[in-house]
């Protein structure tokens, strides 16, 4: 009973990978099929009040976020962000197939996507594959992937959640508008061997958070 039904999986993610090679670089049209099927492997994720930079504020069950002009007394530890104001997800991932949605809603800003667990968090620096970050941000009213040369994404529908995939063993990082079931952008192929976390940015302040779903 088993083997047809490990058999029929494989199948599916065999399919789910022939549609997403087609697809990969078709960013902002609409991909149901594959988002689906990157759906399937949704995990849940919250957020790490040690990695919080100092200016963020968390809700207590940990899945809401939103960035204040005042610094909260919070310990300085080394795996916190001083620099940036970005926090990372608790959950660690070393192998295997992940995807997780994050509201953004009517903010004008953010920036969301993985990094190396290990990446740097004292200093300014470039968000892109090379330094350890596969992100997509909002900034000024563009969508951009922060690929080594940033990419400019033009988007038929502005996303108010996103979905994060990735495949660790594949190297895949893919972002999706939820509302519109559409894919918007996926990196050049990776090759994952440090430990990958969810990474969450905000740049302005304001009550209106940023909520993990």
């Amino acid at each position: 009973m088993l083997l047809p039904a490990f058999l029929g999986l494989m199948g599916i993610y065999f399919v789910w990978k022939q549609y997403r090679t087609r697809n990969r670089q078709r960013n902002g049209k609409a991909a149901p099929m594959e988002w689906r099927l990157a759906r399937s492997y949704r995990v849940d994720v919250t957020l790490d009040l040690n990695t919080a930079h100092p200016h963020l504020v968390l809700r207590k069950d940990l899945k809401s976020v939103h960035l204040e002009d005042s610094r909260q007394p919070l310990p300085d530890r080394p795996e916190r962000f001083d620099t940036w104001p970005c926090v990372l997800g608790r959950e660690t991932f070393t192998s295997g197939r992940h995807y997780w949605e994050v509201e953004v809603g009517g903010r004008t800003d953010w920036l969301v996507g993985v990094c190396k667990e290990n990446v740097l968090k004292k200093e300014f620096i470039l968000m892109s594959p090379k330094s350890g970050f596969w992100v997509m941000e909002l900034s000024q009213e563009e969508y951009w992937a922060l690929n080594p040369s940033r990419v400019l994404l033009s988007l038929p529908k502005a996303p108010r959640r996103i979905g994060i995939f990735l495949d660790y063993e594949s190297g895949i990082v893919s972002f999706y508008n939820v509302n519109a079931g559409i894919h918007m952008y996926t990196f050049p192929k990776a090759s994952f061997s440090d430990p990958i976390r969810p990474l969450f940015c905000l740049w302005s302040c304001g009550k209106s958070p940023m909520t993990l779903c």
